[in-house]
């Protein structure tokens, strides 16, 4: 992480000695003008170093009072990141009004998510954007769009989309199913299942139309991507993907293994590795005695529609790095910045009467 506040150091140099490349380098593609079309690759995409280019260049201003110093631009960088918590922690207080101490530690009292989302780098800023758009989703969604506040969620989404493009695009079904769902005052469970159904038929369907447009063999290049940097020190064994749909299916056992059960709490090589599968181990056994209170109330409970959007575009995010990233650090970096959506409706199911409003 302070590799990123050494190059916004050099970027507000660049900055105060050649402003016109400082801002080009914004537009003009690295690779001799290629590099556009490469939207999601890992190498020699445009878009993939315009992520980079975006938290450097952005962080560099800043400079001129820290001087390039780590902890002044990580208060700088946490300062905006904090919106992301109270964004997330207002929306789920407006469903739990009762489950206030439930819903502050499901937002602010995640280990692995504060470690993770506490740095300066992008998965700061991926987490207050994608705070910062459910705020916006659920609120606007409620209160009915305005000109003003479709632009404040395009840009939230644009932020998303320029940082985690997949992730900014996994979010659109459970969004607009949500969406739809509300503003119609329909049962969200039919609904969801019905924009779910039309995806794996789109999943299906498109790559035959449209080869080019193939969801698996992206899928397929980014794990050879993860495969190629060489073995982590908490590499687990891991089936290359086939780039096709077969492929997909084949592998998806182990995806949920890995996306959402690794690590295991006995499988830690260090404190930290073992720290890490016990908050896992935690979350799991809370989730399962959500479970079991729902069952035991006959599926009496409510189930609010954002709560839904939560798990299903939670469990995607999981599901999808679990084909891709073979090495446990990195599978619990990027799955505790979706721990909440998962973590609050359960804690709030297991140990509290569902105060929800309908």
């Amino acid at each position: 992480m302070s590799y990123l506040n050494t190059l916004s150091y050099f970027e507000y140099k660049l900055l105060l000695s050649d402003p016109a490349t400082f801002f080009k380098e914004l537009v003009v593609s690295n690779y001799n003008g290629k590099g556009y079309g490469n939207l999601f690759g890992s190498t020699g995409s445009f878009w993939n170093d315009l992520e980079q280019n975006l938290l450097a260049k952005g962080l560099a201003p800043f400079n001129f009072i820290s001087q390039g110093n780590y902890y002044v631009n990580n208060l700088w960088f946490n300062f905006f990141g904090f919106f992301g918590h109270i964004a997330l922690f207002r929306v789920f207080q407006h469903i739990y009004p009762k489950q206030k101490l439930l819903v502050l530690l499901g937002c602010f009292c995640i280990p692995t998510m504060l470690f993770y989302a506490s740095c300066i780098g992008k998965d700061n800023v991926v987490f207050t954007s994608m705070g910062m758009y459910c705020f916006a989703l659920y609120f606007y969604s409620k209160a009915g769009f305005t000109l003003k506040r479709f632009a404040w969620l395009l840009l939230f989404f644009a932020v998303l989309l320029l940082m985690r493009n997949h992730i900014a695009l996994l979010i659109i079904p459970p969004a607009a199913a949500f969406y739809y769902s509300s503003r119609r005052k329909l049962n969200p469970l039919p609904v969801f299942g019905a924009f779910i159904t039309g995806i794996l038929i789109l999943l299906i369907v498109v790559p035959l139309l449209t080869p080019s447009i193939n969801p698996a063999s992206i899928l397929s290049q980014k794990q050879a991507d993860f495969l190629a940097i060489g073995q982590a020190n908490s590499q687990i064994v891991t089936t290359p993907l086939e780039p096709t749909n077969a492929g997909l299916l084949k592998n998806m056992p182990e995806a949920i293994n890995h996306g959402l059960l690794r690590p295991y709490l006995w499988e830690g090589q260090s404190m930290f590795t073992f720290l890490q599968g016990l908050e896992l181990t935690i979350i799991i056994l809370i989730v399962a005695g959500s479970f079991i209170q729902f069952i035991r109330s006959s599926g009496k409970q409510h189930i609010h529609s954002f709560v839904i959007v939560g798990i299903v575009f939670s469990v995607m995010v999981m599901l999808m790095n679990g084909y891709i990233v073979p090495n446990t650090h990195t599978l619990v970096r990027y799955r505790s910045l979706y721990l909440p959506f998962i973590l609050i409706p359960a804690l709030c199911g297991a140990f509290g009467k569902l105060g929800i409003k309908h």
